[in-house]
């Protein structure tokens, strides 16, 4: 790959991550062969946040790495127009539970950069015949994860199986640096930390994209493997 792609990495505090408030509650799905393995976990959108007065930065970040954006991101990549993802207006709540106004989005990725290269090192290690549950293990060259044919052309996106990981080009680290955006650092993939037990569960790709993109996705994924 001979052009720099980033990961957009929190940086934030952990005690000024937002917590999921009192209305989220997921929908899981069991495999009905295998009840140990989660099918789906549907999340519910808009996502609904617990506002406990945070220190606030343009980026702001989920307990669980979902990222929160100011209006001010939104025009900046809006105007700039950049590729891969949407916002979506969030519900922001106080302690006791009552909606509170604010000017928050979910940055949602919608770019897609394939299946990880087999150069990265990724492989299936483990296979629900049922359900298709999966383990991949970790990537051992994390500057080799993206598959250039694979990949969308988009600014933002990311590739499977780390879909949590929001990956994005030169152009975007360009904005973030001109806008001076703060809670985000644009960090460069092969920097990627070591993968947590060595092992990577995304999980059913349907619970991070729609279901037109992630029929298509899933389709391309099974070809890859």
């Amino acid at each position: 790959m001979n052009f720099p792609i980033y990961w957009l990495k929190a940086d934030v505090k952990e005690d000024d991550r937002l917590r999921y408030g009192k209305g989220m509650k997921f929908r899981t799905q069991l495999c009905e062969k295998n009840p140990d393995h989660a099918y789906r976990q549907i999340r519910p959108t808009p996502l609904r946040l617990e506002f406990r007065g945070v220190t606030l930065t343009d980026f702001l970040w989920t307990s669980y790495s979902e990222a929160i954006v100011h209006k001010s991101v939104v025009a900046a990549f809006e105007e700039a127009g950049i590729a891969g993802c949407e916002f979506i207006p969030v519900d922001l709540e106080n302690t006791m539970g009552d909606q509170v106004a604010g000017d928050l989005y979910e940055f949602r990725v919608t770019g897609w950069g394939g299946m990880a290269s087999a150069e990265s090192g990724v492989r299936v290690l483990e296979e629900c015949p049922y359900c298709k549950h999966r383990v991949f293990s970790g990537y051992k060259d994390p500057a080799r994860l993206l598959d250039l044919d694979a990949w969308d052309g988009s600014d933002i996106f990311t590739v499977w199986p780390i879909p949590r990981y929001i990956l994005a080009t030169e152009a975007v680290r360009d904005l973030l640096v001109q806008h001076h955006f703060t809670g985000v650092k644009a960090i460069p993939i092969e920097k990627l930390p070591k993968v947590v037990a060595g092992t990577l569960t995304p999980g059913n790709i349907r619970d991070w994209f729609d279901e037109n993109q992630a029929r298509q996705f899933e389709a391309e994924i099974e070809a890859a493997i």
